[in-house]
């Protein structure tokens, strides 16, 4: 097998995998269990969820926050996001720390 058809085959097996992910992820019910998806794939030494993926996450519900910056998906009462120490689910009252220029980060 050539260098090309490896790298083809390659590419359809993560192609096809991402078109997996996507689908679970469509089928998802509540933060939580997108939480556990997120983290699962998080794990694996080459992740398949692409920033496309993680920017177009389904929400369950409630208004979507004033800011979004570091929210990936919410609920009612509750926000997804991303911190320097990982993936957390937060209540949508806590406020992120804002550092220096436009960097932010969550206080958990």
């Amino acid at each position: 097998m050539s260098f090309l058809q490896k790298l083809e085959s390659k590419y359809c097996v993560v192609s096809g995998a991402q078109e997996i992910a996507r689908k679970k992820l469509k089928s998802v019910k509540s933060l939580e269990e997108l939480l556990e998806k997120i983290q699962s794939d998080a794990r694996r030494d080459e992740p398949i969820l692409s920033d496309r993926d993680m920017s177009n996450l389904p929400t369950f519900g409630g208004e979507a926050p004033n800011d979004t910056h570091g929210v990936y998906s919410w609920d009612k009462t509750r926000l997804l996001i991303q911190t320097n120490t990982g993936w957390k689910i937060v209540k949508r009252n806590e406020q992120p720390v804002v550092g220096r220029g436009s960097t932010r980060s969550w206080k958990t």
